[in-house]
């Protein structure tokens, strides 16, 4: 696959040279752990409302427990894949590619919290405001 494959959208976006240095940061940054668990974070979740509306009879906490799992388990196999198709990685790139996991797990766990948890004010199932 050629760079332009790989990076395409990036460098129509940013009309960035990676063979500038000066551009090269550009891919540098655009591909952080912050910025591109965000990415993964904000792609996978996008798909909580389809999963709801596939399992329109489920109650609330099975729609979030399914999907968790279901996206976990896509997410674990993405960076399993990344990592059998890179190979051998310095452990410059290992310990981005390994602090960019640990930043989806987080954000994950941030995203299913503020889903379960009701909002501030809120009572909780079973409770009635007063």
């Amino acid at each position: 696959m050629s760079v332009e494959g790989v990076f395409g959208g990036f460098l129509q976006e940013t009309d960035a040279d990676i063979t500038d240095p000066v551009d090269g940061g550009k891919l540098a940054e655009y591909f952080t752990p912050e910025k591109t668990s965000d990415r993964i974070v904000q792609f996978a979740t996008s798909f909580m409302d389809s999963y709801a509306a596939i399992h329109p009879d489920a109650a609330k906490e099975q729609q979030l427990s399914g999907f968790r799992e279901l996206i976990e388990t896509a997410v674990d196999a993405g960076f399993g894949q990344a990592k059998a198709l890179l190979g051998d990685l310095p452990d410059e790139v290992r310990s981005v590619l390994d602090e960019t996991r640990t930043l989806v797990s987080k954000k994950l766990d941030e995203y299913f919290s503020r889903l379960v948890e009701p909002a501030a004010g809120e009572p909780e199932s079973g409770q009635e405001a007063a």
